[in-house]
């Protein structure tokens, strides 16, 4: 072919060497086995020329009859035309050969005496099958250790050189070039023994498909909590899984998990012992106020004239049948002649969920004042009462808000306790006339009911 019209034909950035008869052996003899160029033939040599790369990647072109004549030239144009001037897209094969030209070669070499066997370098399907070889030696004695690429990185995660200087030098190093001879080892050995992503796996003597993983140890290219370098943390692997000490470490952990099982079942006794003390403290405590609150409750009995035997069935009352027993009392002092108990009958009354309740919290308003104002309310007698002043409780705090009103019908109402600013009583009164007490509490902190 011309160099003329192949230069037409062709991208204009490609150089083109011409071999003349008389240098075809030496430049051949420089190039690698099966890719050089004879007999008038053309050879494109794409990025990636290495000892590993297939014929076909680097095609030679010539015609099919024999002829180096128009067919062999518009074969040369097609396979140009088949790709982007601007841009060569590698296979991952041809990447592989590509990147991987530093590492020491050649990939078949074996540990001469004293010196460490270099890292043998995989790109092809018969490199893999040399590996696949080399593991299943049944006279195999030292582990084999497979080291692989993150998808993307130029460096293996585990860099080989500084792996090989930490392992014994009969160890074996490979490394797979690429993500498909990843996949082809998986399926020979067993999806349990994949290794890929940058990560190292060991394999020690007896690989087969029915292995345990756990023989043969995957190292994690990284670890956020380890700070070791990743030889140091392959070699401490290589040294745990040796078959005469796996078995040894293996135990060790199974008693460290038991003893840890055991300690956190400690922990969780002793926790929740201080959750039954807290609650028997809390109890405690709740049965001081309520007797406290009891004594208060029979003081103000006492001091409205209880007699002893009274008092003593009025502490066997629960606190609300006592509440009950003050209001009662409360109402026969403050009306003393019939002809008031008559005008001022003791009306229908019951206490709301929280009334009780919060009549023990709140301080500062005595007991029987209390009793006093619910007599009087649930008398009809605290219109007009001096200190009582009841009157409706706004929907809102809007002046123009009307009375708050119940689903039910029941209207709200409040008084006073103990003058301006001080305690408050909230209640209802139902559509049927039945007093409901609802809650106590000092004016600024009481809510709504």
């Amino acid at each position: 072919m011309a160099v003329e019209r192949v230069r037409v034909r062709i991208w204009s950035t490609v150089p083109i060497y011409v071999i003349e008869p008389r240098e075809a052996r030496t430049a051949n003899g420089l190039l690698p086995e099966r890719l050089g160029a004879y007999n008038g033939a053309a050879r494109v040599w794409w990025p990636g020329v290495d000892e590993d790369s297939e014929p076909s990647w680097h095609p030679l072109i010539y015609d099919s009859t024999g002829f180096y004549g128009e067919g062999a030239l518009e074969r040369l144009a097609t396979e140009f035309a088949l790709r982007s001037a601007e841009r060569v897209d590698l296979g991952a094969r041809e990447q592989a050969a590509l990147r991987l030209r530093s590492v020491p070669r050649p990939a078949t070499a074996a540990a001469s005496d004293g010196e460490p066997a270099p890292v043998s370098v995989l790109a092809s399907r018969k490199d893999l099958r040399r590996l696949t070889t080399d593991l299943r030696r049944r006279d195999r004695e030292a582990p084999v250790v497979v080291l692989t690429f993150r998808e993307g990185e130029e460096e293996p995660g585990f860099p080989p050189t500084a792996i090989r200087q930490v392992l014994d030098p009969r160890i074996s190093i490979y490394v797979l070039g690429t993500q498909d001879l990843c996949r082809r080892l998986a399926q020979a050995l067993g999806q349990q023994l994949a290794v890929d992503g940058g990560d190292a796996r060991i394999f020690w003597p007896g690989v087969s498909q029915d292995s345990d993983p756990a023989e043969h140890p995957l190292i994690a290219a990284h670890i956020d909590a380890d700070r070791r370098s990743p030889a140091e943390r392959l070699a401490e692997a290589l040294e745990l899984s040796r078959p005469g000490v796996s078995g040894h470490v293996a135990a060790m952990q199974e008693r460290l998990q038991a003893a840890e099982q055991r300690a956190a079942d400690t922990l969780s006794q002793l926790r929740d012992s201080r959750t039954d003390c807290r609650e028997a403290i809390t109890r405690a405590e709740t049965l001081e106020a309520s007797l406290a609150v009891a004594e208060q409750q029979l003081a103000a009995l006492q001091l409205a004239g209880l007699d002893h035997a009274e008092l003593e069935l009025v502490a066997t009352m629960d606190r609300d049948a006592r509440m009950h027993r003050l209001i009662a009392r409360a109402w026969l002092g403050a009306l003393p002649s019939a002809v008031d108990r008559q005008e001022f009958p003791p009306g229908g009354y019951v206490f709301g969920a929280r009334f009780i309740e919060s009549v023990e919290e709140l301080t500062g308003t005595p007991l029987e004042r209390i009793a006093w104002a619910c007599a009087m309310v649930a008398s009809g007698r605290a219109k007009g009462m001096p200190g009582l002043e009841p009157h409706h409780l706004r929907a809102s705090g809007a002046g123009s808000a009307g009375q708050l009103i119940r689903a039910d019908g029941a209207k709200a109402w409040i008084c006073r306790l103990l003058g301006e600013g001080a305690s408050r009583l909230q209640y209802w009164v139902t559509a049927d006339g039945v007093t409901e007490f609802a809650t106590v509490g000092t004016h600024d902190a009481i809510g709504r009911l």
